[in-house]
């Protein structure tokens, strides 16, 4: 990296930086807001930026301005390190952060480099000696990962003030306080190995870099970092983080874990909060809504089209519009498959009858937001901003809406577990993933009752709003819960 790019000596924050960039490009595309306006982008945000400078104190005080701002550390990255860099400015007005054309940084990043930092993820920790940090040189050890935990600690206290609502504050807190030893015994029990081999197996090769990055990153360190989003009342996995891989990598890297989620999560809550009546009886009816629209697509039930099939309802529920229903759904099966899947045949997704009453709702749902300038959620909180699609911010507000209502009924879960009560004796949570939880039984019999407690709880949430849906157990200790 150094041959390549000689600049970076200048300032640890440029060789922070630069790693961020190679990472993204090998294993986090992303679509711009909208797949009209054509390629790919790596997001460069100000809150990124301010982490490789290892200012975020700073950033999220509003103290990070004037010389010392993200901005002019872009600038003095693009003169020092890589000439002819063009960085997309932000536009606040559709919600659009700085971003790279992914081609084009493509073209600015030597392939030996980019091919380093795979080989170089790939590789279990205990097989690369003498291992020192990129930015600094400092041999990596049991001193330095303390230094890093501590500084972790510091920046984590600050965010709890940021919270949206009083759930997300609550599961902030639950899953910053995950003891530190859920993740150091995946690497001494062979979970982190079995993992590697699951990501070998994906067909993508964003997906299996991204998958092998966030193993890298708990063998480093033995936590999953959570934080805020402006526009969404959720609580996000921030870095490479074991929600964000690949299913079937999480599931063989906590493989003693059971995964709770609410069924059809999004579906529910449109079909009881829009006033869907032939959806809110088919979900009431206990069949399974993936496999009746995957049928409808005439394709094969299997994780890979249901999948798919999941995402674009998903779009469809936060407001995306056609081509970007077409265009997530085949995304998504192309990183499960390897290959393509016709934009006719996803298509046909919206003329299932299900999906029309839910399209058409939608649409009365936005142009409500619109007239009224905005809506109130779950909580009590008018939501009146978010990320603007074509200088239009409804959709956004109808997804954190939706979200919002998501984390109400997920309460009961994070309650039962910050209270000291029967469920935290015998269940630790490992995993937040928005609409589910991973947990982990500390003795079988015990951990049934407790996961029974918990599907109980959030039954009777549901219940009481009249949502057509349940914390279901999957994986692979399902059967026995």
């Amino acid at each position: 990296m150094l041959d390549a790019f000689p600049g970076c000596e200048k300032d640890p924050a440029y060789v922070r930086f630069l790693v961020m960039l190679i990472a993204d490009l090998v294993s986090k595309p992303s679509r711009g807001a909208d797949p009209a306006e054509g390629g790919e982008e790596v997001v460069v945000d100000a809150a990124r930026v301010a982490a490789a400078m290892e200012e975020e104190s700073r950033y999220g005080s509003g103290n990070l301005r004037g010389d010392d701002s993200t901005g002019r550390f872009l600038e003095r990255f693009r003169d020092d390190v890589m000439p002819g860099l063009r960085v997309n400015r932000s536009d606040w007005r559709r919600g659009r952060a700085r971003s790279i054309d992914r081609e084009h940084l493509r073209g600015l990043i030597p392939h030996m480099v980019s091919d380093a930092w795979v080989q170089e993820i790939s590789t279990p920790a205990r097989e690369i000696p003498g291992r020192v940090y990129l930015s600094t040189g400092t041999p990596y050890g049991k001193d330095t990962k303390y230094r890093e935990g501590k500084r972790r600690e510091r920046v984590l206290d600050r965010y709890e003030l940021e919270a949206p609502n009083r759930v997300a504050r609550k599961v902030y807190r639950l899953m910053r306080d995950v003891p530190k030893q859920q993740f150091s015994r995946l690497a001494k029990d062979g979970s982190l190995n079995r993992g590697r081999q699951a990501a070998a197996e994906l067909r993508s090769p964003e997906a299996r870099a991204y998958a092998l990055a966030a193993i890298r990153q708990l063998e480093d360190h033995a936590w999953q970092s959570y934080g805020f989003s402006r526009y969404s009342p959720r609580v996000f996995g921030q870095g490479y983080h074991l929600a964000l891989v690949h299913s079937s990598v999480r599931r063989a890297i906590l493989a003693d874990c059971v995964e709770l989620d609410l069924r059809s999560a999004q579906l529910a809550i449109a079909a009881r909060d829009w006033g869907l009546p032939m959806l809110t009886r088919f979900l009431q009816s206990g069949q399974s809504v993936w496999r009746e629209l995957v049928e409808w697509l005439g394709l094969d039930f299997c994780p890979a089209s249901k999948g798919a099939v999941k995402r674009g309802t998903y779009a469809l529920v936060y407001g995306a519009g056609e081509s970007r229903i077409v265009s997530d759904m085949q995304d998504e099966y192309e990183t499960a498959t390897g290959s393509l899947l016709r934009a006719s045949t996803a298509g046909r997704l919206l003329t299932h009858p299900l999906m029309r009453e839910a399209f058409e709702s939608r649409t009365e749902q936005l142009e409500t937001i619109q007239r009224d300038g905005g809506a109130l959620d779950c909580f009590g909180n008018w939501i009146c901003d978010g990320k603007r699609y074509g200088g239009d911010p409804s959709r956004s507000i109808l997804a954190q809406v939706a979200q919002a209502r998501e984390l109400w009924l997920m309460e009961p879960v994070v309650d039962a577990c910050l209270q000291d009560g029967g469920a935290v004796r015998s269940t630790s949570i490992v995993l937040w993933q928005h609409d589910g939880v991973s947990v982990r039984p500390t003795r079988m019999e015990r951990g049934k009752k407790a996961v029974a407690q918990l599907r109980e709880r959030v039954r009777r949430r549901a219940a009481e709003g009249g949502y057509p849906t349940a914390l279901e157990a999957g994986c692979r200790l399902s059967v026995a819960i």
